[in-house]
């Protein structure tokens, strides 16, 4: 770790859960050669999570006597940083190899780059390269090489970048503050901070040759926030944005976001194996946006599973002529195809659409 003007702080919020709150720490330990500083943020832990906290060597360690919930939580760690980057990072992510040197590459590759973000196994938009799990490190490892050979330099800029991970210049908190405390214990307080700083003119990037495991919502599950009462939680919190935004977004932000919470409502009910509900949320992402490419998938996947394969045989080719890179997809597809007899023609239609990329 480093105490130089030049270095990022990491900013870490953990409520228990302290199993995932470890690999990641480690990770950050093992992989990040920029300078860097350590802020541990413990929120309303029951666990050890704190004794945890300050046996990391260097760590400015924050202790919240209850849980005040996410954006709070996050706040009070954003106080206590300093250098020139901020980086709220999930407890229940793991990083890779060279991480923080590609996200802070991105934002210095143009002045007006505020906010940089990775790609992953578990979000949303265009961050998610796809939805899949991995046996060991070192499995996530290789595929995260591979990712950063195929994709080497690329950045895509986008309206929104979802917050287990973001990189923040610090000329960002500056001008446009911290988050909005509103959003109590957590959701859409990442996409009304990507809008706010859009709205200072700021550039958000994804940096596509990087790539950090999220395991996804484990603080949420661990307080027996999921099914229903993640779907009412999600509800809620766009009302709460919604509100507060109004006329001030585009009509078609609007319809991205939508989408976006329409495809993970469609998850959700996946696992809960409500195949039905799942393809009614997809089919509504649709609407909302013509080329939301994970709709697609979710739907071929729900179609696969209410027995309707040549349905979804065509939602997946939909979805893969939108990003030809969506792998689980590309699998889904060739995977229904050997049901229908249709291996020829899904080789034939994958290597006709990666050709012309």
């Amino acid at each position: 770790m480093s105490g130089s003007a030049r270095h990022a702080s990491i900013v870490i919020v953990a409520h228990n859960e302290p199993q995932y709150t470890k690999f990641c720490i480690e990770s950050v330990l093992k992989y990040t050669q920029y300078p860097y500083k350590l802020v541990l943020v413990d929120n309303g832990s029951t666990d050890g999570t704190e004794d945890y906290f300050r046996s990391i060597d260097g760590a400015v360690v924050i202790r919240n006597e209850t849980n005040t919930g996410f954006p709070r939580g996050t706040n009070a760690g954003l106080k206590a940083a300093d250098g020139a980057y901020m980086v709220l990072l999930n407890n229940d992510t793991i990083v890779t190899e060279g991480w923080l040197t590609k996200l802070v590459q991105a934002a210095e590759s143009e002045e007006t780059v505020g906010l940089a973000g990775p790609l992953t196994n578990h979000s949303k938009g265009d961050q998610l390269l796809e939805k899949r799990d991995f046996q060991d490190m070192s499995e996530i490892e290789q595929y995260a090489a591979q990712i950063a050979n195929r994709n080497a330099g690329q950045r895509q800029a986008t309206n929104g970048l979802t917050g287990f991970c973001i990189l923040i210049k610090r000329e960002v908190v500056e001008r446009i503050g911290h988050l909005d405390e509103q959003f109590g214990i957590g959701n859409f307080e990442d996409d009304d901070y990507c809008l706010r700083a859009l709205q200072a003119g700021f550039k958000l990037l994804i940096v596509k040759d990087c790539f950090i495991y999220h395991f996804g919502e484990r603080t949420f599950l661990g307080l027996g926030i999921e099914g229903d009462e993640w779907l009412a939680l999600l509800s809620d919190n766009e009302r709460l944005f919604r509100a507060k935004w109004g006329q001030a977004l585009s009509e078609g932000d609007r319809r991205s976001a939508a989408a976006s919470k329409l495809v993970e409502q469609g998850r959700r009910r996946l696992e809960q194996g409500d195949h039905l509900e799942a393809l009614r949320a997809f089919v509504q992402a649709v609407k909302e946006s013509p080329v939301c490419e994970a709709a697609y998938s979710g739907s071929g996947v729900a179609l696969g599973r209410l027995g309707k394969k040549q349905e979804a045989y065509e939602s997946f080719k939909r979805a893969l002529k939108i990003n030809p890179d969506l792998e689980e997809a590309a699998r889904d597809l060739m995977a229904v195809a050997a049901e229908l007899g249709e291996e020829t023609d899904a080789a034939d239609f994958l290597g006709e659409i990666r050709s012309g990329r």
